[in-house]
């Protein structure tokens, strides 16, 4: 570790030269300013290397898929992916640092076009989950104003194109989506 040469003021940081698998987990970094008295606490988590055609964005592994599928099949081609090292699913993109993220990679990267995520509310009108159980958060700034929209036939994820916005859309839409890769975890009791 070293700090930037290039600060100024009252800027500070830190570089990391390198992580490799053996520092995947989550480490905690302090900073202390002596002079302003103040303490610092910032927890990151590492992620091992992604596998091909996954790619490391916003502390997760995501494939962007650009061929056009309706939320199901997507479903579908994702789950088809998992090996038994990690599963894989439509992304989970659950909060909003990582939603910011996974929104400039695509405006970088793609042209803005909506994909599909993992979330639905199919089993219960307007209560909306993840592929993996979890709840998909329904405050702001997560939905495109006026959604979720209530007993319509929109009932599957996506992010949509001009703000990256969820927006629920009918499911049998086609449209490109997003993977993502969870490795598997072996617990002993």
């Amino acid at each position: 570790m070293s700090a930037p040469r290039n600060l100024t003021d009252n800027q500070c940081g830190i570089n990391i030269e390198s992580v490799s698998t053996e520092d995947s987990g989550a480490w905690t970094c302090s900073v202390f300013l002596a002079d302003r008295g103040t303490e610092f606490h910032m927890t990151k988590t590492v992620t091992a290397a992604c596998h091909t055609p996954f790619t490391a964005v916003g502390g997760g592994c995501f494939y962007f898929h650009e061929f056009s599928k309706n939320w199901h099949n997507a479903r579908d081609y994702c789950r088809g992916m998992s090996t038994s090292e990690y599963t894989v699913d439509l992304a989970t993109v659950d909060s909003c640092d990582q939603l910011g993220i996974i929104r400039q990679f695509i405006l970088m990267t793609y042209e803005p076009v909506w994909h599909w995520i993992g979330g639905s509310d199919m089993n219960e009108e307007s209560n909306w989950h993840w592929v993996n159980g979890d709840t998909v958060p329904s405050s702001v700034p997560f939905w495109y104003p006026g959604h979720p929209l209530i007993d319509t036939t929109a009932n599957c994820l996506c992010l949509e194109e001009d703000y990256g916005y969820y927006y629920d859309y009918d499911c049998e839409n086609i449209g490109p989506f997003l993977c993502e890769e969870v490795p598997i975890t072996t617990s002993y009791k």
